[in-house]
């Protein structure tokens, strides 16, 4: 379910374009968007299971990341029993790799990126966790720092600014190239799918962040569930999604 924010392209046009050819009976399996090998077809609602009716489609050949042989229109669905949105299907292995091979450079460290103001920038999301955790002081009580895993790390901004605040810090990114850079940089970081790699094997969770990620991941609850085992009693989940009306 990997969708990138993009004007005309989200569920909010889609439902404008909806009402404007409501007379139009939408066809139920249009070629250029459910016959792909880099995709793989929901079989019903990622949530829940239910069965999901489409809400419209969207042309992704503008967008600056599209490329062949990316498919270049965007399907939208909605539970017709939880009302949850998705696109109908989602990357296969290959797809992911033919999507990462044009990385999106914000999403990477760059030479000429100024690393201070990149963890300057997290700052406020460390403070207010320290908040949920009872203060600074209580944060910090334990013999051990608190661990603090990021989920989709990126360029790293969160992990560096979890780890300035005293919180032992881990990154867990999708993509090889990531974690292997900000590895070279002296963090900690691994690659992987966040359902499979072992996070709470390797020491207790205090804060776990998913920025920007869930609406990524073929099926959102299962992380949902994951995070709720792996994350202490007490501890804290951070979680920033997309608006669904933008």
């Amino acid at each position: 379910m990997v969708e990138v924010p993009h004007p005309g392209m989200g569920p909010a046009a889609v439902r404008a374009g909806q009402r404007r050819a409501a007379a139009q009976k939408p066809r139920s399996a249009d070629p250029l968007v459910s016959e792909s090998p880099l995709l793989e077809i929901y079989q019903g609602c990622p949530l829940c299971g239910a069965d999901s009716r489409r809400l419209g489609t969207a042309d992704c050949t503008g967008h600056p990341l599209w490329h062949a042989p990316l498919p270049g229109t965007l399907e939208w669905m909605e539970c017709e029993a939880c009302g949850h949105v998705h696109t109908r299907g989602f990357w296969t292995a290959a797809g992911l790799a033919e999507v990462f091979r044009n990385l999106n450079e914000t999403q990477v460290l760059r030479a000429s990126d100024n690393i201070d103001a990149i963890r300057a920038t997290w700052a406020p999301v460390v403070e207010r966790v320290i908040g949920l955790l009872g203060g600074y002081r209580q944060a910090m009580a334990a013999p051990e720092p608190p661990a603090w895993v990021d989920v989709g790390c990126g360029n790293g901004g969160l992990l560096m600014a979890a780890g300035d605040f005293g919180f032992s810090a881990m990154g867990v990114d999708a993509r090889s190239e990531t974690a292997e850079q900000l590895r070279g940089l002296g963090f900690n970081a691994v690659s992987g799918n966040f359902v499979d790699v072992p996070l709470a094997k390797r020491f207790h969770i205090d804060v776990l962040s998913m920025m920007d990620v869930l609406e990524h991941l073929p099926y959102p609850k299962r992380a949902l569930e994951k995070a709720a085992r792996i994350v202490r009693p007490g501890g804290v989940l951070v979680v920033s999604l997309p608006d669904l009306t933008c």
